[in-house]
């Protein structure tokens, strides 16, 4: 009498109810890149929001060149950017005409800084934020042009800060060196 043997086979793959495979993947592959774009955004409207609220900022101008340098697309954090005059303009705030002025500078961004050297990128970011110092020394008002030369100071000085955090954090690597950890450190805490 001869024996049977058991044939195995292999079991299949159970589907879940309401996806199949490849449509689940389009699903998280559409849900990654729409956080991606939020978070662009989001970044650039929180950087945006001191100049609704009245302080100037030149944060968002240095963090703006930074993206151009590392080779990012603008659109998403520019389009994050100008919310703050919608913001500025629900609350009865006047908008600042110069801050629209810096963002389009900022759009001529990527064929100027995309992959220059800090200084080349300090210097668009100051040049992009001459209308702020245009606009207080219009004014005459002593404490507006301190408050302009702060920000372009800060902004000029920020940039390549974050230029050098953007580098490290894309890179997946440890943050090892002093560098890497005060700019991720700085940039993080903007």
């Amino acid at each position: 009498m001869a024996q049977a043997q058991q044939v195995e086979r292999p079991r299949k793959k159970k589907e879940t109810r309401w996806m199949h495979g490849a449509r689940r993947e389009k699903v998280l592959e559409v849900l990654g890149q729409s956080a991606h774009i939020a978070l662009q955004a989001g970044v650039a409207f929180l950087l945006s929001f001191a100049d609704v609220m009245g302080i100037p900022s030149g944060l968002q101008a240095a963090w703006l060149t930074a993206l151009s340098a590392a080779g990012e697309s603008l659109l998403w954090p520019l389009c994050g950017c100008a919310l703050a005059f919608p913001m500025r303009l629900l609350w009865h705030i006047s908008p600042r005409w110069e801050t629209l002025i810096t963002l389009g500078l900022m759009a001529l961004a990527p064929r100027v800084v995309f992959r220059q050297r800090p200084w080349r990128i300090s210097g668009w970011t100051a040049l992009s934020l001459v209308p702020c110092l245009a606009v207080a020394l219009a004014g005459g008002v002593p404490a507006d042009i301190l408050l302009a030369l702060a920000t372009m100071a800060t902004g000029t000085l920020a940039a390549p800060v974050m230029l050098r955090a953007l580098q490290v954090i894309r890179g997946g690597e440890h943050v090892i060196a002093l560098e890497e950890r005060v700019a991720v450190g700085y940039t993080a805490a903007l």
